[in-house]
């Protein structure tokens, strides 16, 4: 049975490329990239699919079938990529304007979720892959269909990423964990001992490659010294940056 979304007005920017010749390999980058995830409510097939691309055309793909989870690591031409970006900034009055128009309204299509660095501004949107507009949803699926055949990436163990938590989310925790539940503060120097989580904190929704086991240890240590409240996995904590909900994501 289809899952009815509830659409609303919120916003969000993508990236594009095609395959390139030339292997390059893959940099962490922030300003310089767009990180976005398609969903799908089909009953088969793609269900989220996560792209992570940098204006060079460096990208991180995971996608997450029924039974599955694949992650591919590659590279689009910088022209293909260069000319998403300027799509996804051309596509932010296409979408405000269509999500009024479909706002609250029952959507059953696909959703994109993206993150953009905009004038320096991080900026997320959801909305319908429908409402970027014809230009970005061209864009959109040239980086779609050739990240899905870059090689099999066998080097990053896992995915940390993270969520703000405000609104309804803390609204859910509170009743979860209890109206007296305290958190405790976790200091920059501690969260330098686990990078890749700082990479996160710094950039919600991000998913911030895990490439050794250590690293995946030091986030268990973490959570184990500083009892912070949740699982291995999933994991709450309260920084200088704010509250955060935490995801661990398994690669394969």
């Amino acid at each position: 049975m289809k899952k009815t979304i509830i659409l609303s007005a919120i916003l969000v920017f993508s990236a594009a490329g095609w395959i390139s010749a030339r292997k390059r390999q893959y940099k962490y980058t922030s300003a310089n990239a767009a990180w976005m995830t398609i969903s799908s409510n089909k009953k088969k097939g793609l269900k989220n699919h996560y792209i992570d691309i940098s204006k060079n055309g460096n990208i991180i793909s995971r996608i997450e079938l029924k039974n599955k989870i694949i992650t591919r690591k590659g590279s689009v031409s910088t022209q293909i990529a260069k000319d998403f970006f300027r799509e996804a900034k051309n596509s932010e009055s296409s979408v405000t304007e269509n999500s009024r128009r479909t706002k609250l309204i029952f959507y059953k299509g696909e959703i994109l979720k993206i993150s953009l660095y905009l004038n320096g501004e991080l900026r997320r949107i959801i909305a319908p892959l429908v409402n970027f507009g014809e230009g970005f949803s061209y864009a959109f699926n040239q980086i779609q269909k050739p990240s899905k055949k870059l090689a099999i990436d066998e080097t990053v163990v896992a995915f940390i990423s993270v969520e703000p938590l405000e609104n309804e989310l803390l609204d859910k925790f509170v009743k979860e964990a209890g109206k007296d539940y305290k958190f405790k503060l976790i200091e920059t120097a501690a969260l330098r001992k686990t990078m890749p989580l700082l990479r996160a904190i710094k950039q919600p929704h991000r998913l911030v490659p895990l490439t050794s086991k250590k690293e995946l240890k030091a986030i268990r240590k973490l959570i184990r010294e500083k009892k912070l409240y949740g699982l291995r996995t999933l994991f709450y904590i309260y920084t200088t940056r704010g509250k955060f909900k935490c995801f661990v994501f398994n690669a394969r």
